[in-house]
C-alpha cells in the first residue's frame, strides 16, 4: 500500500507552527523558544489528539486529516515543504497485515494443566508481517527486563540458556539506574527482540507489569 507522509514530526511541527506564529506577529527577542504561544500549541495539540482523528494510524482517514492539517499551517506560515517540487508529502511504500483472530492462538503447558490464549481477547500480536505464517513449540524462560547491556555490568541473560527456547520479558522496561537515554534505548521493542534472537532464542513473549497495563488501555490484554 502507499501512504502519504507529511514531512515533519508532529510534535517538532506543532511546535514549529507555534513559533511560526509568533514570528509573524511579533519581534525577535533573540531567546529561543521565548515567543512559543501556550495557546496556539494547546490549540494545534487538542486538534491533533482529539478523538475525531481516530487515533491518527497510519493510512487512515485520521491520519490523512492530520497531515492537510499540518501541511495547511505550513503553507499558511510560507514555509515550504522537503518533498519534490516544494510538496510537503512523499509516497512512502507500506506493508499491512492484519492477524486471523480464529487461526490464531498460543498454547501454554505446565504439567497436566493448558491454557489456550487467544488473540485479541488474551494475546496480542505484534509484527506479523515479518512472518505471516508459522507455528513453534518450546520452553519458555523469563529473563526479566531481556536487556544485555556489558557497558553497566548488567545481563539478564547471564547464566541461562536459552537457544531454542521462547523467551518472556517485561515490555517497555529496562533498570532504573540505566542513564535516561540508554533505559530509552534498551526498554525497544526490537532491541529486546534482537538480544533474545542473538542468544538463539526462537520466539518472544512480552509482558506488560500491572502499572503499565493499567495506564495502556489494554486492561484485561496482556501481549
Amino acid at each position: 500500500m502507499g501512504v502519504r507522509s507529511c514531512v515533519a514530526v508532529a510534535v517538532a511541527g506543532v511546535l514549529a507552527l507555534s513559533l511560526g506564529l509568533w514570528a509573524c506577529g511579533s519581534r525577535h527577542t533573540g531567546s529561543f523558544g521565548a515567543g512559543v504561544s501556550p495557546a496556539a500549541l494547546r490549540a494545534h495539540l487538542e486538534f491533533l489528539a482529539d478523538d475525531a482523528l481516530e487515533g491518527r494510524l497510519t493510512g487512515t482517514r485520521g491520519y490523512d486529516l492530520a497531515a492537510k492539517y499540518m501541511a495547511t499551517q505550513f503553507t499558511s506560515l510560507g514555509l515550504k515543504g522537503g518533498a519534490q517540487e516544494g510538496n510537503y508529502f512523499q509516497e512512502v511504500p507500506l506493508r499491512l497485515t492484519h492477524v486471523v483472530p480464529e487461526a490464531t492462538a498460543v498454547t501454554l503447558s505446565a504439567g497436566a494443566k493448558t491454557v489456550q490464549l487467544g488473540h485479541p481477547a488474551d494475546v496480542l500480536f505484534f509484527n506479523t508481517h515479518q512472518a505471516p505464517q508459522g507455528s513453534v513449540r518450546a520452553p519458555v524462560v523469563f529473563v526479566g527486563f531481556g536487556v544485555s547491556a556489558p557497558e553497566f555490568g548488567y545481563d539478564d541473560y547471564q547464566g541461562l540458556d536459552v537457544a531454542g527456547s521462547i523467551v518472556a520479558f517485561l515490555v517497555f522496561e529496562a533498570p532504573a539506574r540505566f542513564p535516561s537515554a540508554e533505559r530509552g534505548y534498551y526498554m525497544d521493542w526490537s532491541v529486546k527482540r534482537q538480544v533474545a534472537s542473538d542468544h538463539g532464542a526462537v520466539g518472544v513473549l512480552g509482558v506488560m507489569t500491572a502499572a503499565l497495563e493499567a495506564g495502556s488501555g489494554l486492561e484485561g490484554v496482556r501481549p
